[in-house]
C-alpha cells in the first residue's frame, strides 16, 4: 500500500487533475499548496491547491513565480481562477517549494476574488 503524500503550505506537488468538468484546468500538472498545514495534516486528506502551467497569458488572474524541479529553474503561471480542492490521493510527488513572495501574492488575489460584499 502507498503512503498518503503530506504536502506542506508552498509546496509544488505533481497532481493528476482528470476527470475535469467544464473549463476546468485538465492533465498531471504541477500544483501549488495553498491551505494551511492544519487542513493539509488533517484526517480528510485534502489540501487547497492552485494549478500550474507553463503557457503564460497576459492576465491580473495569473502570478508568475519560479521554481526548482530536480535543479532547473523554471517559470510557471499560477492560475489564482482555477483554485480547487484536491484529495492527497491527486498528488504523486513534491516538486519544490515555491517562493514566499508569490504565495503571498496569490493569497492576496484570491482574497480579492472572494471579497463578500453583503450589501449586495
Amino acid at each position: 500500500m502507498a503512503l498518503t503524500p503530506t504536502p506542506r503550505q508552498g509546496d509544488v506537488w505533481w497532481a493528476q487533475l482528470d476527470p475535469i468538468r467544464g473549463s476546468e484546468i485538465a492533465k498531471t500538472r504541477p500544483v501549488l499548496i495553498l491551505s494551511v498545514d492544519q487542513i493539509n495534516h488533517a484526517p480528510a486528506a485534502l489540501s487547497i491547491c492552485v494549478p500550474l502551467t507553463t503557457t503564460p497569458h497576459t492576465t491580473r488572474v495569473r502570478i508568475v513565480l519560479s521554481t526548482g524541479d530536480r535543479g532547473q529553474t523554471r517559470v510557471s503561471h499560477a492560475d489564482a481562477l482555477q483554485v480547487r480542492t484536491l484529495s492527497h490521493d491527486r498528488l504523486t510527488e513534491r516538486i519544490a517549494r515555491a517562493p514566499d513572495d508569490a504565495c503571498a501574492e496569490i493569497a492576496r488575489r484570491l482574497a480579492l476574488f472572494t471579497r463578500y460584499d453583503a450589501g449586495g
